[in-house]
């Protein structure tokens, strides 16, 4: 027997798309559209979204310099 303080699996909220907040759609998740699909790719080429690192400027500067001089040594 269910819990009757459980909501069922047709009571829960659809997720929403991350860029318009309307409900996705099950082909395009988690977006809505095509269009909102697009929107995020574009934010991700243009460097809009970043994922944080420890490292400063001059760690990142450092570890570019390391990776050209090993490819130099091939």
């Amino acid at each position: 027997m269910l819990d009757p303080d459980r909501t069922s699996i047709t009571q829960r909220k659809k997720p929403k798309c991350p860029i318009c907040g309307k409900p996705t759609e099950p082909t395009l998740k988690p977006f809505c559209s095509t269009r909102c699909k697009q929107v995020d790719l574009n934010r991700w080429l243009g460097e809009a979204y970043r994922i944080e690192t420890d490292e400063g400027p001059e760690d990142q500067m450092d570890s570019v310099r390391r990776s050209r001089s090993d490819d130099e040594d091939v």
